[in-house]
């Protein structure tokens, strides 16, 4: 008895191949491959083996799953799927969302995953309660993953452990580019900040679940094959469309090589017997035949069709010298001769999952992205994420944190915020702001900032008294106000809303400093361009997401980390040194007052123990964390930090401001 699998048309495994590129789009578009693969687990996991109940059947569309406590934002995936699951109205639901988490398996670089389509939708959800609680330990993780669900300790391991990838801020296998793929520590979760959770630190406390993870740790390909495993179990739960019946035809694993190697060795060849025509044989790769997804002897392959299975019958080699390779056909027939063996079958090439690249995450025009910034219509900002993103559509918000949250909250995919500014340095804010929340920097645009001096219609420069701005934006002009006659200053929260004020209010003795879009927009004349004091005025912008990128070496990049040190002399002499002794080169560092612990105190013997100031320290390298050279330096850096965090790596901007 084996697993098998039913039989869907030709159609729908057309529609399944082009799904699955509608899906790594709307996945690298929306950066949203953690949210697809909870959905599928969540979908599968509920799944009970002594009730053949729940389990990866399309369930989820229904609100009052959704509305299950372990399901929250999970309707945010439903929603974004919805769209291109109604340009598939023959695939099912229950397939759709599995094939979502396979893709964001893909997409975030993990392994390989097979995908077998045929699941049918069933229309009642399971009872809420049956997924796994991650405040609760190694007792209940084998009562849902084992007694309810009928996985092994290893399934637990390695789903558990991808679990915990999923949750740090990098991406599903990126472990946030902390330096290199297997690190010990890191998956082990002996390092501060990760398996926080009891159901976490069960994977370490546990006697059978600790080798796992101390295996895993050091050998990835060991992880990457068990998890896909896993992951294929759990997403096949149930027994109503994945059953178990008696094959109508044999495979004989093993072989020699075709070329007479008579080693012994056996080779990924297979022989396939029909029981009705003993002298038929059609060569097949083990991976292939396996999977039983080619139709054999002409059997139809509409939904509901017979369909021969196949069982692994014998290990012994099967000498295969002096065969011939051919291409393998649509239906492959049994009465082909041995003498006429086909190649191993290939997959069609637009189906293979592509390599990730950070081409794929940047957009180039931004078509269809929203992005959000700072301020009203017409900001500086919004002028930055239309030069970063000239076909998206800008989400103007009141302050630098709504910006962040728009993001976080789907209301935008990204968010293009000031960093820093030739005149006036950096915008401390939002340095504080990229520590608090979890977004991370995917790229950088710089604008030339060119002030002008707006007013309403018919007003001229000699009629104002005062010019309105963002107190920054006057700072800049002071000179050049003072020397226009123009003496008082009124201060707003950013130059565009000084703009929109004096448009509403009709004022005629007031100018704003703001940009041209803005006088376009507000209907205000421009009585002076380019009143900066400096014309060297460009402000830095960093582009914001909810997932990284996947760097790059083919191409200049810049990596933005932040980290804290323990008091001592020549610490920071010390963190420094990593990247000098590397010919990494710093562009920025600055250090900002640790706010969860803004003062240490040391007591050196004296009489009044001295308090100061316990540092952050925000370092830009020119350098790519696909770079090893950057990997070793950071991993050096952090066996001395007390904090150290990747804000991302992302292309260096060497356009013109």
């Amino acid at each position: 008895m084996v697993k098998s699998y039913p039989a869907v048309s030709e159609e729908y495994l057309k529609a399944v191949d082009k799904a699955k590129r509608k899906l790594r789009g709307l996945i690298a578009e929306k950066n949203c491959a953690p949210l697809m693969l909870r959905l599928a687990w969540h979908s599968a996991g509920t799944f009970d083996v002594s009730t053949k109940t729940g389990g990866p059947f399309g369930t989820m569309k229904n609100p009052s799953e959704q509305a299950h406590g372990a399901n929250a934002g999970l309707d945010i995936a439903v929603r974004l799927l919805e769209p291109i699951k109604e340009q598939f109205p023959i695939l099912s639901y229950a397939d759709f969302y599995q094939l979502a988490g396979v893709v964001a398996v893909e997409v975030t670089g993990g392994p390989d995953l097979p995908f077998h389509p045929g699941r049918e939708d069933k229309p009642e959800p399971p009872p809420e309660g049956r997924l796994p609680d991650a405040t609760k330990g190694s007792d209940h993780l084998r009562q849902v993953f084992a007694t309810q669900m009928g996985l092994s300790d290893q399934d637990i391991v390695a789903l558990s452990g991808a679990h915990t990838l999923n949750c740090i801020d990098v991406g599903f296998w990126l472990l946030e580019l902390k330096v290199v793929h297997a690190d010990r520590e890191l998956l082990s979760g002996e390092k501060e900040g990760l398996l926080q959770l009891p159901s976490d630190k069960a994977l370490l406390s546990d006697p059978s679940f600790r080798p796992l993870v101390e295996k895993y740790a050091v050998d990835e390909d060991a992880f990457f094959a068990d998890y896909a495993e896993a992951h294929l179990k759990l997403s096949e739960l149930g027994e109503v469309s994945f059953g178990l019946v008696e094959p109508d035809f044999e495979i004989q694993f093993g072989g020699f090589e075709p070329n007479g190697n008579e080693s012994g060795t056996p080779n990924p060849f297979v022989r396939l017997v029909d029981d009705a025509e003993a002298g038929g044989m059609v060569v097949f790769t083990a991976a292939a035949a396996a999977a039983a997804l080619l139709p054999i002897a002409g059997q139809p392959r509409g939904r509901g069709a017979a369909r021969p299975m196949i069982r692994v019958v014998s290990l012994a080699p099967v000498p295969m010298r002096g065969c011939r390779r051919r291409r393998v056909s649509a239906t492959p027939s049994l009465g082909d001769s041995g003498a006429d063996v086909p190649a191993p079958a290939s997959r069609d090439p637009i189906s293979l999952p592509r390599p990730l690249t950070s081409a794929d995450l940047m957009e180039p025009t931004g078509d269809g992205l929203k992005v959000a910034y700072q301020g009203c219509p017409g900001a500086y900002s919004e002028a930055a994420a239309r030069k970063a993103y000239p076909s998206c559509h800008t989400v103007p918000c009141e302050y630098f944190e709504t910006a962040f949250q728009a993001v976080e909250n789907w209301v935008a995919d990204r968010a293009v915020l000031p960093l820093e500014n030739s005149l006036g340095g950096s915008i401390h804010r939002n340095y504080d702001l990229l520590l608090r929340h979890r977004l991370h920097i995917v790229g950088e645009v710089r604008l030339a900032v060119r002030h002008c001096l707006l007013a309403n219609r018919g007003v001229k420069i000699e009629n104002l008294r005062s010019a309105m701005s963002h107190p920054q934006a006057l700072a800049q002009c002071e000179q050049t106000l003072t020397k226009l006659g123009i003496e008082h200053r009124e201060a707003v929260d950013d130059t565009a809303g000084a703009a929109k004020l004096i448009a509403e209010q009709k004022l005629q003795d007031t100018g704003a400093v703001a940009s041209s879009l803005a006088a376009e927009l507000y209907g205000l004349d421009i009585l002076a361009e380019n009143i900066q004091d400096d014309t060297d005025n460009v402000t830095r912008f960093m582009m914001l997401a909810r997932e990284p990128i996947i760097p790059r070496t083919d191409k200049p990049f810049k990596t933005s980390i932040v980290f804290s040190l323990e008091e001592g002399p020549g610490q920071l002499f010390k963190a420094l040194a990593v990247f000098a002794l590397r010919k990494i080169n710093l562009t920025k560092m600055e250090s900002r007052p640790h706010k969860k612990r803004p003062l240490r105190i040391a007591d050196d013997n004296c009489s009044t123990p001295l308090k100061h100031f316990d540092y952050l320290f925000y370092v830009d390298l020119e350098a790519s964390m696909a770079d090893p050279n950057a990997q070793h330096a950071l991993g050096n850096l952090k066996e001395f930090a007390t904090f150290l965090r990747v804000l991302g790596s992302y292309p260096t901007d060497v356009s013109e401001a």
